[in-house]
């Protein structure tokens, strides 16, 4: 028997005790994770729909981790600010960031320095919102088509509000591509400052979700025309979905993942998984995402990277095709 032979055993005791210490020390960096506040990164202003959402995961976390999380609004160049700083952020742990359907478009025409696929590990899913479209409340067109039809006849006297490269300028080039109209776009940081502009009538068409939408839809300011989604939506059971009012090519809803800057410790990436789906069972959450007509979504950690891999695959499709269509 050579030596070689004889010392093999010892070989697999070492590597199994070595693995048995580093799961231990893995284990222990869980259990004493976070010793200090963490922060959720938004990329968009306070008021948007992935800021609510935020916000309503960001309390429950800070109850069951039992330190302060903080939502950190970076606006600005259609959220590739806020994605940036995240991907540049130490890999502790310590900060997040939370996308949406909104940054896989502009990751894809007007990609930032980072790379959601590349520069961020997947955390968890927590939702989908549908989009709306809304008019000020003295908006002459009471629908989708009357809209239309008074696009066409002045041309280039409607405006939309863009929120650079992301969701909504895309809906908003959609409408202009499946309708044939002249409507021009008018850029914004966030959706809460097109808001503003559309109050004051301003600002014509306002792609915006349905979490966005609803505080001034109840106060009568706003009127929306149509709603994304397969059906209508019980916060909204008098506005047609979008094929209702004639433009399937318009039904997208808006996905949010929360991720990682790569490189965490999977101990603690799997702590804060765990940790975000039992916030997203709380009565809390659940009660306060209906209100805003948020529909929960959960994941693990691999589902959550499927999903945004799928979802990047399919945007990916519907640019390139609406690139093709003859202008």
């Amino acid at each position: 028997m050579t030596n070689t032979t004889m010392e093999r055993p010892i070989y697999r005791l070492v590597r199994m005790y070595a693995a048995v210490v580093l799961f231990a020390a893995f284990d222990a960096l869980a259990q004493s994770y976070p010793v200090r506040p963490i922060t959720i990164v938004v990329p968009y202003g306070p008021g948007s729909g992935i800021d609510i959402i935020a916000r309503e995961i960001a309390q429950q976390l800070t109850a069951s981790l039992g330190q302060s999380v903080i939502i950190e609004n970076r606006a600005g160049a259609s959220g590739k600010i806020g994605q940036d700083f995240a991907a540049l952020a130490k890999p502790d742990g310590y900060t997040l960031l939370i996308t949406s359907s909104s940054g896989i478009v502009t990751q894809i025409t007007a990609p930032p320095r980072s790379n959601l696929q590349k520069d961020f590990d997947a955390v968890a899913l927590t939702g989908t919102v549908p989009y709306v479209l809304g008019v000020p409340n003295d908006f002459p067109a009471k629908s989708l088509k009357e809209l239309v039809e008074g696009a066409r006849k002045r041309p280039g006297e409607y405006n939309y509000s863009s929120i650079g490269g992301g969701l909504p300028q895309f809906l908003g080039e959609m409408l202009k591509s499946t309708a044939s109209v002249n409507i021009v776009a008018v850029p914004y940081k966030s959706t809460t400052d097109a808001q503003v502009d559309m109050l004051a009538g301003r600002v014509h068409v306002w792609f915006t979700t349905l979490a966005s939408a609803v505080p001034v839809v109840k106060d009568g300011r706003v009127r929306i025309l149509g709603v994304t989604g397969a059906q209508r939506n019980s916060l909204l059971p008098e506005v047609p979905t979008m094929a209702e009012a004639g433009y399937p090519d318009l039904d997208m809803d808006a996905s949010f993942y929360i991720l990682l800057p790569v490189g965490v410790p999977q101990a603690i990436l799997n702590r804060l998984s765990a940790d975000i789906l039992h916030a997203q069972d709380s009565k809390a959450v659940k009660d306060r995402f209906a209100f805003q007509g948020i529909v929960s979504r959960t994941g693990s950690p691999v589902e959550t990277r499927r999903a945004l891999n799928n979802e990047f695959d399919k945007m990916n499709k519907i640019i390139k095709a609406l690139s093709a269509k003859p202008s």
